[in-house]
């Protein structure tokens, strides 16, 4: 990208780092799609979307609705073939049901590297440029009431995870689920606050954290929805002990996350003004 704002133009650095990882993800993915590069890239995507969303909403870019959606596709069409391969690296190799997974998988690949080629990633970039030019354009008093609204914004994000999380219950999937989603739109928001100074990097870290703790009980659910579809079809006893330990998997998941989010979540985050980053 050229650079055409100045170093006091933080909104600028936050765009070319996004940018620069999404970039680099999409190289590394052009060359092998294994779970981490998939994994890397639609995290890249996700860390854009964020910023894009959270930019309109400080109306300081315009919705830019087929960048969006550009985005939104290309991540949707990642989503099955990041749960095939997580759920193949779950399972033992000589599996009967990895390797119907891996059968899967190379399907899904070769739909991923098809429309891989068909990506008008020129265009994106193009698009981003132009992003830049108009943050690269605002004035101190723009930039020092987008930073009051930003805080606002991801103190709000962080308001909805709690409620979220009080009413979670492991008995209940769906609700852990809908924690796992406003946590990821708070933390990719609060990742920003971080870039820009408005709250301590050393905050990243939990977040990571308490993502991992949700992400996993993600990844065994999927796992464990599958084999439980899977074991009436194939009607072999082969799969009972491949489902008892999936489903004693699912339950550690979920016991780690009963026991350590109370008080993760206690200490993960402060409303950012009560910090004194602004």
């Amino acid at each position: 990208m050229t650079s055409v704002c100045t170093s006091e133009s933080p909104w600028c650095a936050v765009l070319d780092a996004r940018v620069a990882s999404y970039r680099q993800q999409l190289l590394l993915s052009q060359q092998a799609m294994n779970v981490d590069v998939v994994h890397d890239l639609r995290v890249a995507i996700r860390r854009l979307l964020a910023l894009l969303e959270l930019l309109h909403r400080l109306q300081l870019a315009k919705r830019h609705r087929k960048l969006r959606r550009r985005l939104q596709q290309q991540l949707k069409g990642l989503g099955d073939l990041r749960d095939t391969q997580v759920m193949c690296a779950a399972l033992p190799v000589d599996s009967f049901f990895t390797r119907d997974l891996h059968a899967r998988e190379q399907q899904l690949l070769a739909a991923a590297n098809s429309a891989a080629k068909k990506f008008p990633s020129a265009r994106l970039f193009r698009r981003f440029e132009k992003i830049r030019v108009r943050l690269a354009a605002l004035d101190d008093a723009s930039v020092g009431l987008a930073f009051e609204s930003c805080c606002d914004l991801v103190d709000e994000a962080f308001a909805v995870v709690l409620a979220r999380h009080a009413e979670a219950d492991i008995a209940s999937p769906a609700s852990i689920h809908r924690e796992r989603i406003a946590f990821k739109r708070f933390r990719y928001s609060a990742e920003i606050a971080c870039q820009l100074g408005l709250a301590p990097r050393s905050r990243l870290a939990r977040l990571r954290t308490y993502q991992t703790l949700l992400g996993a009980i993600q990844d065994a659910d999927v796992l464990l929805v599958a084999m439980e579809q899977a074991a009436p079809v194939r009607g072999n006893d082969n799969i009972q002990p491949l489902l008892q330990r999936q489903r004693r998997r699912h339950k550690a998941a979920l016991a780690r996350f009963s026991k350590r989010s109370d008080a993760l979540l206690s200490s993960l985050w402060l409303p950012v003004r009560r910090e004194g980053c602004v």
